[in-house]
């Protein structure tokens, strides 16, 4: 694109009379650049440059809010999420990026420094894939931080790009499952991988004789692909990779906000498809996916297993058959939820709702085939009590709001506080408990230490010992009779 200042340059050299290409060759902009403005007046190329400048001023706000949040931030994963949060979004990356600039320099937010390039051998079509790890940390909607985990697989002659994320640290068994998952999203396989030598992988080097986790060694025979390492963090021979791990971070999860691992898994596919694998190589002048269709014929197809299941219907003995083992599930749990979702971390089993996400229990996974295998006492009664509430108060706004509340000040408790709810809820009825909900909302104070208080001046003391023991009571009188004068003085 044309600034101001080359505008008016190519304006004085056409005056003197030289032509289009020797114009073009003196400013170093393309020939097609020089035509635009050939015929266009200094007040028509100034009121078409502020044109843009106003188009995009209507996304300021929005644009400081990421950059403010995160400066790192690159344009270009800016100009990403603005095309998926603003569908009708449209504006040349030329203009885009000098208009970020400024907006930086205007908010003080440093520039990053030039990247730099080392060449590197060119692989032949479905010769090589390279596989890396990352980690980052998110903001949840919640404010809190959480980490995130993630699988990277680069087809080193299309450069061709896969992404997976995990809630936790990848184990063999996860980083299987994460090949599997690149091998049918680019329908094959490579004749070898490259690896660092990670403990995922190999369990001892050996002087140079790899000794393989068994479940990876595994793994390989059955896909019959081979399996290359070289040290960590070597830009020469797995810079590919290495440069998607930080396009990763930098293009598509800064700025993010988390809500869920199937949700970011989600965004990242979209992602892919749209801006990762699209964007046009300066040295190959080609995207990926563009070159990806000359590789994708000398990939080997992979037969990949099919997966246990997942989801279970709940029965009225209240169990789920598991590898022929009855987990059983929390009481109550067949007459709140139809069905449920599980998940293997490790040696343990975890059981959530398939409706809310919610952790309904876990179990220690049983090798032994036995009639029955009962669930461990962390995650059980809490995820419960949650779910009865919610079916309780279901589409009521006092409710909601109030959970809210509890959920952005008091994130770990929220199990805690709707158990505690529910034991209040056999000796309030739903309408003095939302007149509790009312109060806590209008205070600011969505907490069972501020609820229950209030129960105490409404309705008495007698009923609230129903609820509470001795010793509470005494902890919650203070902050009652505080409501009485409170109210008392308007």
């Amino acid at each position: 694109m044309i600034n101001y200042e080359k505008f008016k340059e190519i304006k004085e050299l056409q005056k003197r009379g030289m032509t289009q290409r020797e114009i073009a060759e003196k400013v170093e902009v393309g020939r097609r650049y020089v035509q635009t403005v050939w015929n266009k007046s200094e007040d028509a190329f100034q009121k078409a440059e502020k044109q843009k400048i106003y188009h995009l001023e209507d996304y300021r706000a929005f644009i400081l809010d990421i950059i403010k949040l995160t400066p790192q931030t690159r344009c270009a994963n800016i100009l990403f999420r603005l095309q998926e949060t603003f569908e009708d979004f449209e504006v040349s990356k030329t203009t885009f990026y000098r208009y970020v600039k400024q907006l930086r320099e205007e908010s003080g937010l440093a520039q990053f420094s030039k990247r730099t390039y080392s060449p590197r051998v060119r692989e032949a079509a479905g010769e090589e894939a390279q596989v890396d790890f990352g980690q980052y940390k998110m903001k949840t909607m919640y404010g809190t931080t959480v980490k995130v985990y993630f699988f990277c697989m680069v087809l080193s002659y299309s450069s061709m790009r896969f992404v997976h994320f995990e809630p936790d640290p990848f184990t063999t068994a996860t980083a299987i499952r994460a090949h599997e998952y690149a091998f049918q999203y680019f329908g094959g396989r490579t004749r070898k991988i490259m690896y660092d030598l990670d403990r995922v992988f190999v369990r001892n080097e050996n002087y140079g004789d790899i000794i393989f986790v068994k479940e990876f060694e595994e793994f390989i025979k059955r896909t019959a692909f081979t399996a290359t390492f070289c040290k960590p963090r070597d830009p020469n021979t797995k810079g590919r990779v290495e440069n998607l791990v930080g396009f990763v971070k930098y293009n598509f999860l800064e700025g993010r906000t988390y809500c869920g691992i199937d949700a970011l898994n989600v965004a990242c596919l979209r992602w892919l498809d749209t801006k990762g694998n699209e964007v046009v190589s300066e040295k190959k002048h080609f995207s990926p996916r563009d070159m990806f269709r000359d590789e994708r014929k000398y990939l080997t197809q992979v037969h990949i297993p099919k997966p246990k299941k997942r989801v279970y219907e709940l029965s009225k003995s209240n169990t789920i058959n598991f590898d022929g083992n009855f987990y059983e599930m929390p009481r109550g749990a067949h007459m709140l939820m139809n069905r449920v979702r599980i998940e293997e971390k490790g040696t343990e089993l975890m059981v959530y709702s398939l409706d809310t996400g919610e952790i309904v229990c876990k179990h220690n996974i049983e090798i032994k085939k036995t009639n029955r295998v009962i669930p461990l006492e962390q995650g059980t009664e809490p995820g419960i009590k949650l779910m009865q509430m919610e079916k309780l108060f279901a589409g009521d706004e006092l409710y909601e709001q109030y959970m809210v509340g509890v959920k952005y000040k008091l994130p770990r408790y929220v199990n805690k506080q709707s158990w505690a709810l529910l034991k209040v809820a056999k000796v309030y009825n739903k309408d003095e408990m939302r007149m509790a909900f009312k109060h806590c909302i209008e205070k600011d104070r969505c907490k069972f230490a501020e609820f229950m208080p209030f129960l105490i001046y409404k309705f008495g003391r007698e009923r609230a010992l129903q609820v509470i023991s001795q010793q509470t009571m005494h902890n919650y009188m203070r902050r009652a009779l505080e409501i009485a004068r409170e109210v008392a003085n308007g």
